[in-house]
């Protein structure tokens, strides 16, 4: 759906979903683009941090280890001044 026309900056996000094993939605999760090109997140009351659940820094949030957030949904921007 277009929503208008889009000025100023935004912020890349992805979204990710973890279904339990009857295949029920249980949780979801949220990845934010940073400004040095990897992602972050911020896993429950823990701090914000830039690596998976691998250890490994994220490039990518749908190919990263997400743990039991194992459906990764879309990722797209959210726009700071848009017009709704």
């Amino acid at each position: 759906m277009y929503a208008g026309p889009v000025y100023g900056s935004g912020y890349d996000i992805a979204l990710a979903m973890a279904y339990n094993s009857n295949g029920y939605f249980i949780d979801y999760h949220w990845y934010r683009k940073d400004s040095n090109g990897r992602w972050s997140h911020k896993p429950g009351y823990d701090t914000v941090r830039d690596y998976d659940n691998s250890n490994n820094k994220i490039y990518n949030p749908s190919t990263a280890n997400r743990g039991i957030y194992s459906k990764y949904v879309t990722s797209f921007r959210i726009y700071r001044n848009s017009i709704w």
